[in-house]
């Protein structure tokens, strides 16, 4: 018989979706939830419909009204903490929503955590039973 794929394989586990995963930053770490979790699409929704009329005018304006949104979501609902780590030479005692818009502002983090929120094998079920065996 040959290999074949199990599709049981893209089976994630929905609350390490929410909750986040720590994933490394240099020496430090972040905690990163799985884009495209209920509570990211219920909190992005919510500022898409609260923007609306703003987002349907495509232009320039309704592009960073979006890309705002979108930082938001992320600084509430992806970005979930982080380990030593420092912002301009200080460490970051505590991580907060304000905190996290002000460093997903800077387009190459948030582009680094999109990609850690993109990654389904780190929200495995697989991934996370071989943890508990080790």
């Amino acid at each position: 018989m040959t290999d074949m794929y199990d599709i049981a394989n893209l089976i994630t586990d929905s609350a390490t979706e929410v909750e986040g995963v720590w994933v490394p930053m240099g020496s430090g770490e972040i905690k990163v939830a799985r884009e495209g979790n209920e509570e990211y699409q219920d909190y992005l929704m919510g500022l898409v419909n609260a923007n609306r009329a703003l987002l349907d005018q495509n232009d320039k304006a309704a592009r960073k009204v979006q890309r705002d949104l979108m930082i938001r979501a992320y600084a509430k609902t992806i970005l979930k903490d982080v380990r030593n780590i420092q912002f301009k030479g200080k460490p970051i005692e505590k991580y907060t929503v304000d905190l996290g818009i002000e460093l997903l502002t800077i387009k190459d983090f948030f582009n680094k955590v999109q990609a850690y929120a993109q990654q389904f094998e780190a929200y495995q079920k697989k991934a996370e039973e071989e943890a508990v065996k080790n």
